[in-house]
């Protein structure tokens, strides 16, 4: 349930039931090569929290049925905020509930140590670059998946930093430039959203997926340089922002 600090953190958000976006995600983790370690950790289904330490959840192993049982919501009483998993090549996965604001839902991510991702490349050596690609391209593909499967608002994957929520992103400056995911139906809410995108990540890439934007300012296309200006930040920020309180 624990994996290996830092933390490579491919996240998501989706103005929705949390429970039922927690067990696509868990689905995708599943389709994505992850198999459950049968360990969960539990909390009041109705109690609202900003963070896991608020509800005073417990770690349960539990059989494959209970677990599924759990996981789907159907037990009155409890929701599911943390599930292990084991990857083979990536060891422990975690799909858990990240810091949300009583205006909102919270972000829902998949979590695993970021490994050689979590260095500076000059720091590298060895097999080093090799499985910071796979994880890289790895965390990709459970992004693209997962918005697939729940219809995510925006998503982001990056090392130690958390997804915001709206209200966050209203608040200040985020670091969402090393995967940053814009759901076409966000962007259909503001004919300027896309192209400002793209030019704020000119020097990176943005790429069309089947449910909308993906841009990166960091990956093997820089050497995984972390070079991104303030603008790149202050750019999201505003798209997202602007494009979440537009009327849909």
């Amino acid at each position: 349930m624990y994996p290996e600090p830092p933390h490579q953190i491919i996240a998501v958000y989706r103005d929705d039931d949390e429970i039922a976006t927690f067990a696509q995600l868990c689905a995708v983790v599943e389709a994505s090569g992850c198999a459950p370690n049968g360990v969960l950790k539990v909390g009041p289904r109705e109690q609202d929290f900003v963070s896991i330490s608020d509800l005073g959840a417990d770690v349960r192993t539990v059989s494959p049925s209970e677990r599924a049982r759990l996981i789907a919501g159907d037990d009155p009483a409890l929701r599911v905020v943390k599930a292990g998993y084991a990857h083979p090549e990536f060891g422990t996965v975690v799909v858990e509930y990240l810091l949300g604001d009583p205006a909102d839902r919270h972000p829902l991510a998949v979590s695993m140590g970021a490994g050689a991702l979590g260095m500076p490349p000059e720091r590298w050596a060895g097999d080093d670059r090799r499985a910071a690609d796979a994880l890289d391209a790895w965390s990709r593909k459970v992004l693209r998946a997962a918005p697939v499967q729940c219809d995510a608002l925006y998503g982001g994957v990056a090392v130690e930093a958390t997804l915001p929520t709206p209200t966050r992103l209203s608040a200040g400056k985020h670091h969402l430039s090393q995967g940053l995911y814009v759901s076409q139906h966000l962007l259909d809410r503001d004919p300027e959203a896309e192209s400002t995108l793209r030019r704020a990540f000119a020097d990176g890439e943005a790429s069309e997926w089947e449910r909308g934007l993906f841009c990166s300012a960091w990956g093997p296309h820089t050497g995984y340089d972390i070079h991104t200006a303030d603008h790149v930040d202050r750019a999201v920020a505003e798209v997202l922002t602007r494009t979440l309180a537009a009327t849909a």
